[in-house]
């Protein structure tokens, strides 16, 4: 008896703990590697944050281990068609790609805006400790970006592209809407239920609290894009394109502070802002129905 599908017919939460066990066992490996990396780069003892050449790699190594690795062997132990069960037999058209940058740019003012509502979110008095906790989360993640972010020049702009757009797009998707959404289906026929289930715990598993509903917003969306094409590359691509456009908003400092990037939107604009972001969910639903359409013409 092979390993190949070994899991196929075991419960979802059989699979869930299986699909954790790999994240713990991979999560070991490139922890032990990025050790190595960081003794012969920054020495025992060295500052790795003075070394965001050396950080960039570290990230790379760490969402291989967490998220890519896990997901291709539970794709491996669950089913006897690994590429079938991640949905990346076909690459999708040139067309579908166009559809996609399409959708990305009417939902940048819709996650700006629910970014900005985000941001603005005060919890009660008794979860003082809770909101402080979740406040230094925020400025923790926001350093790291800065970090990845930091240096000039194309070799440094192509590298956060690989980094931060690439392998972000393809380790977290191949694991949340290739693995994870397909062990959910499991437990309900609800397809929105597992989307929206996945999509919070994406927007969580960040620790980026003031900024989980945009992104629970966006995991939802890749998840709709996975179910209504059955081909994960449309979710990867989308994911690939959000992340670029954050790498180039954030690689010049008069770019980053811009009201439209920054989400820092000035209060007489707001009403401008709200009604660009309805023109775009409008546009946004009408495109979807189309783009559906043709997929099942395909």
């Amino acid at each position: 008896m092979g390993f190949k599908g070994m899991f196929e017919d075991k419960s979802g939460i059989y699979q869930v703990m299986i699909l954790l066990l790999l994240m713990l066992s991979f999560y070991m490996v490139a922890s032990l590697i990025t050790v190595v990396i960081l003794f012969s780069t920054v020495g025992m003892g060295g500052d790795i944050f003075s070394r965001p050449d050396v950080l960039r790699w570290v990230q790379l190594l760490s969402v291989t281990g967490v998220f890519l690795l896990p997901a291709l062997g539970a794709a491996f132990l669950f089913s006897k068609h690994p590429k079938q069960y991640l949905s990346i037999e076909n690459l999708p058209s040139g067309k579908s790609l166009l559809w996609i940058l399409l959708f990305m740019f009417l939902l940048t003012p819709i996650i700006n805006l629910t970014a900005l509502a985000n941001k603005a979110m005060v919890l009660p008095g008794f979860m003082k400790g809770i909101e402080e906790w979740m406040q230094a989360k925020e400025t923790q993640a926001e350093q790291l970006t800065e970090l990845l972010l930091a240096g000039s020049g194309i070799g440094t702009f192509l590298m956060n592209i690989v980094v931060i757009a690439i392998a972000a797009g393809i380790t977290e998707e191949f694991f949340f809407r290739g693995a994870l959404q397909r062990i959910f289906g499991k437990w309900s026929a609800n397809h929105h239920i597992i989307i929206w289930t996945v999509a919070l715990i994406f927007g969580a598993i960040h620790l980026q609290f003031y900024g989980l509903i945009p992104r629970t917003i966006l995991g939802a969306f890749f998840g709709y894009l996975l179910y209504w094409t059955n081909n994960l590359w449309l979710p990867v691509f989308a994911h690939f394109v959000n992340n670029t456009f954050g790498v180039i908003a954030m690689s010049r400092p008069d770019w980053r502070e811009n009201e439209l990037i920054s989400g820092e939107i000035p209060d007489h604009l707001i009403g401008v802002y709200i009604g660009w972001a309805a023109v775009s969910t409008v546009l946004l639903y009408y495109c979807i129905r189309k783009f559906r359409k043709e997929q099942v013409i395909q």
